[in-house]
């Protein structure tokens, strides 16, 4: 391969990863007919009275110091008053496949990139540089990448127990932000 075809193999392996990388793939595109609404944040909640809450955020009362959960047994809207809860647990999903896909994708891409620099005329061996290097590069790189995805999608929880009214109201701003109604107008 001479160093003109290299180059614009390049500068192909490049913008094949640009158009790659820039196409937003999300759940919604797939959804043809449903409703496409925002989910609030899967919630588990432990009061004081040692019961257990699992449900979705639907809205927040920043005022009255309350929030209204789905409940996912009953199906039905529950009021948690932030003042008898111990511990809030926002479950999230894991990033482990979007985190390894994106190593992969970057390892590859770098394996790609180096097999083009590389002078492999005199070997004969050209073609396979462009398999094993994205290989090579890219899996080690999406087990990384997978790894700091499943960290990223670690559930959270937040003692509130304890806390004063204050860092109470703080946690209410910020779980409003994940609530399926944010900044809902209570009457």
């Amino acid at each position: 391969m001479k160093k003109g075809e290299k180059f614009i193999a390049l500068c192909l392996a490049i913008c094949l990863l640009a158009v790659n990388c820039s196409i937003p793939l999300s759940p919604s595109m797939f959804k043809k007919g449903r409703e496409n609404r925002k989910h609030g944040a899967k919630l588990i909640i432990q009061k004081k009275d040692g019961q257990v809450i699992r449900g979705e955020l639907i809205a927040v009362n920043i005022q009255q110091n309350f929030f209204l959960l789905l409940d996912s047994k009953l199906r039905d809207g529950v009021i948690v008053i932030i003042g008898d809860v111990k511990t809030i647990t926002i479950v999230k999903k894991s990033e482990f496949l979007k985190g390894a896909g994106w190593g992969f994708l970057i390892g590859g891409g770098i394996g790609i990139i180096l097999a083009a620099l590389e002078d492999s005329d005199e070997t004969g061996y050209a073609g396979l540089a462009y398999i094993v290097g994205p290989i090579v590069l890219g899996v080690p790189l999406a087990l990384i990448g997978g790894i700091l995805g499943a960290f990223a999608g670690r559930d959270k929880t937040i003692q509130v127990e304890g806390m004063t009214p204050l860092a109470m109201n703080s946690i209410l701003i910020r779980l409003n932000y994940k609530a399926q109604m944010p900044n809902y107008k209570w009457r």
